[in-house]
C-alpha cells in the first residue's frame, strides 16, 4: 500500500524501496501480482515485470500456487505456460483457477475448450454461479445472447445472492448484444444499486 501511494505521488524511487521491502523473503505470489498491477497502473510495466520474474523463482507448493504461477505467466503474456499451470491447478481441484483459464480460452477463440473446461470443473466442485456464467460467456462469444440469458437465469436461480455479481454483470452485456439497450440500461442501473462501487 505504501509503495502504491508513493507511485501515486510520483515518487518512483521510494515506491521501489517499499516494493523491495515487501518482497524480501516473500513467498506470496499475490504480493508480486499486486506490485505488478500498481506498476502497470503507473505506466511502469517494465518495473512490474521484474517483480513477476522474481515471483517465478518461488517453488509452488499447492494447487493455489500453481494457479498463481499461471496468472504470473499470463501477466507476462506467456499464454501457453499460463494455460499449463492453470490447467494443473484445475486438475488438482482448485476451481478458482477456472474463470481465468476459461477467459484465456475465449481470448484464443477456443470456445469448445472453454465449454469442456466448465463441464469438467463442475465435477470438481465448481460453484453454480461460475459454471453458468462460464457457459453464458461461451454463448456470448458465439454470438448467441438469448442462449447466454438462459444460462444466466439458470445461474441466478441456482446460486446465492453473494455469488451472482458476474452473472448480473454479464446479463447487461447479453442485453447489449441483443441490441435491447433499454433493458440493458435498466439492468445496469439495478446492478449499480447493488454494487455502487463497480
Amino acid at each position: 500500500a505504501l509503495g502504491q501511494m508513493s507511485l501515486e505521488d510520483g515518487d518512483k524511487k521510494e515506491a521501489m524501496e517499499y516494493f523491495d521491502l515487501a518482497v524480501d523473503d516473500c513467498t506470496d505470489y499475490e504480493v508480486y501480482l499486486l506490485i505488478y498491477s500498481a506498476c502497470s497502473d503507473a505506466l511502469l510495466e517494465a518495473d512490474g515485470t521484474a517483480y513477476l520474474e522474481k515471483a517465478l523463482e518461488i517453488e509452488p507448493q499447492t494447487y493455489k500456487d500453481l494457479a498463481s504461477v499461471g496468472r504470473v505467466y499470463y501477466s507476462l503474456e506467456e499464454t501457453a505456460k499460463a494455460m499449463e499451470y492453470l490447467d494443473r491447478a484445475v486438475e488438482g481441484g482448485y476451481t478458482e483457477a477456472v474463470p481465468v483459464l476459461g477467459s484465456i480460452y475465449l481470448e484464443e477463440n477456443n470456445i469448445a475448450a472453454a465449454r469442456a473446461l466448465y463441464e469438467k470443473a463442475k465435477d470438481k466442485g465448481l460453484g453454480d454461479a461460475d459454471y453458468y456464467n462460464g457457459y453464458a460467456l461461451c454463448s456470448l462469444a458465439e454470438g448467441k445472447p438469448e442462449e447466454a440469458l438462459m444460462f444466466i437465469q439458470e445461474g441466478l436461480e441456482a446460486s446465492g445472492e453473494r455469488e451472482s455479481r458476474s452473472l448480473l454483470f454479464n446479463e447487461v452485456a447479453a442485453y447489449e448484444a441483443k441490441r435491447d439497450f433499454d433493458t440493458a440500461r435498466d439492468k445496469a442501473a439495478a446492478f449499480l444499486e447493488i454494487y455502487p462501487n463497480d
